[in-house]
């Protein structure tokens, strides 16, 4: 999903698939999309890691349980 993208060097997509452990398909597809979109709005010519954890932090919270304090734990460790 972020193949026509410009991303920073320094992304790490191995770091990024831990973070977004349990994500669909979907989800990487809008985490991408967020994380495009913070750069953008940063004025930003690249999109490095802290967009994406951003985008992975927005988008995992709409799909966990908000009663779910482990999932909360786990985000944030």
């Amino acid at each position: 999903h972020s193949r026509k993208m410009k991303l920073d060097k320094a992304v790490k997509f191995d770091s990024l698939a831990e973070l977004a452990d349990g994500a669909s398909g979907a989800d990487i597809k809008v985490i991408c999309k967020e994380a495009g979109i913070f750069a953008l709005r940063n004025d930003s010519e690249s999109i490095d890691f802290d967009y994406f954890k951003q985008a992975i932090i927005k988008v995992m919270r709409k799909n966990s349980d908000p009663h779910d304090m482990d999932a909360a734990k786990k985000m944030f460790a």
